[in-house]
């Protein structure tokens, strides 16, 4: 997910959504709950980053997930 200001979005999903962070490198950062996680990348115009976002979820305990 690309955002304009990093540092805001690591606080929003650690103190507001108690996400935890699993790595950051200068301006990528990955945070995670439970099976989900998030990766966010500093949006910088000079470097040509897409507009677009991706989101994933790490679906470690599908036996957990009921479907009805």
């Amino acid at each position: 997910m690309h955002v304009d200001a990093i540092d805001r979005a690591v606080v929003f999903f650690t103190e507001v959504l108690a996400f935890k962070v699993g790595f950051r490198f200068d301006d990528h950062v990955s945070v995670y709950r439970e099976n989900v996680g998030v990766r966010m990348l500093q949006n910088r115009e000079s470097s040509g980053a897409r507009n677009d976002n991706s989101f994933y979820c790490d679906c470690c305990r599908t036996a957990a997930i009921s479907m009805t």
